[in-house]
């Protein structure tokens, strides 16, 4: 087949809207990867860094302050410092295009591999930063594998959070086997006795299947997090500052595609490429909840 004209025009032409709808798929994809602390550096960094303060052994507290007496010296009371840092990494993922499928589908398919190439983008920002979620002090891990969720699991997860000066926002991502189901919140919130019929959250699962807000914490689900089994799952309340996350985007881009023709083949093999790099600030500013889930 040839087709006469500039094709390196029409290819780049349809490489620019395949990497818009990559651009926004990754974007409406991400769930996870939007609620974290995020940070974009310049071209040639490999690290990406945020600095901790007044943590861990050195804490000024209200135990520090005093009364001061003539010709005593005030107390010296140390704060600490530290600083985390993530390795920034090239990450990618590759689908080809044939001609074959082009010629012979309803829809010139190319049209949804940017789309499809971004949501798996998204999805593996979100199921790195889902993995941190099992590192966090377990100290402040609630529920248990052997019982469902309840609005009680995410009154504890806010307690420890409010125990460890955790900073504002504050969000609680879960497992959709948490929130929908027998074991779900769904259960606890529409199913069980224990509010009575009164409060109007059921009536919101009732009517919705889901509930954006409980008790002040933002609820999200995400397919992405971690498991210890078949039969429970792994959510998580957290602040903001808890996670770091940083991209070295291309041309303003966290994501960017590049396409390779292999005409003895017939197909063209598009690639969404980012450089991007995770690390857990505090290890005290999230809460792990693990619950049943069948």
């Amino acid at each position: 087949m040839s087709v006469a004209g500039d094709t390196a025009y029409l290819a780049s032409g349809l490489v620019e809207r395949i990497e818009a709808n990559a651009i926004l798929g990754f974007t409406d994809g991400m769930i996870i990867g939007n609620l974290v602390d995020t940070k974009r550096y310049p071209m040639g960094a490999d690290t990406a860094s945020w600095q901790v303060y007044n943590r861990g052994t050195h804490k000024l507290t209200s135990a520090d302050p005093g009364a001061v007496t003539d010709g005593t010296a005030i107390s010296l009371s140390e704060f600490g410092s530290e600083k985390k840092t993530a390795t920034l990494a090239p990450y990618g993922v590759a689908s080809p295009v044939y001609m074959d499928a082009i010629k012979s589908s309803v829809e010139d398919p190319s049209s949804k591999v940017g789309q499809f190439l971004g949501n798996a983008m998204a999805s593996y920002v979100d199921k790195t930063i889902g993995a941190l979620f099992d590192d966090f002090n377990s100290g402040n891990d609630v529920g248990t594998s052997s019982v469902g969720i309840t609005v009680d699991n995410l009154f504890d997860a806010i307690q420890k959070l409010e125990s460890n000066y955790a900073p504002d926002p504050w969000y609680c991502v879960l497992d959709p086997r948490q929130i929908n189901g027998t074991y779900g919140l769904s259960n606890d919130l529409v199913t069980s006795n224990q509010f009575g019929g009164s409060p109007s959250l059921q009536d919101d699962m009732l009517r919705n299947g889901f509930v954006q807000t409980i008790a002040g914490l933002p609820v999200y689900s995400s397919r992405e997090l971690y498991t210890h089994g078949s039969t429970s799952a792994w959510g998580c309340a957290f602040s903001k500052s808890a996670i770091g996350a940083a991209f070295v985007p291309d041309a303003g881009r966290d994501i960017w595609i590049d396409f390779q023709k292999e005409v003895l083949y017939q197909k063209v093999n598009y690639t969404a490429n980012m450089f991007f790099g995770v690390v857990e600030i505090d290890d005290y500013w999230g809460a792990g909840i693990d619950t049943k889930v069948a």
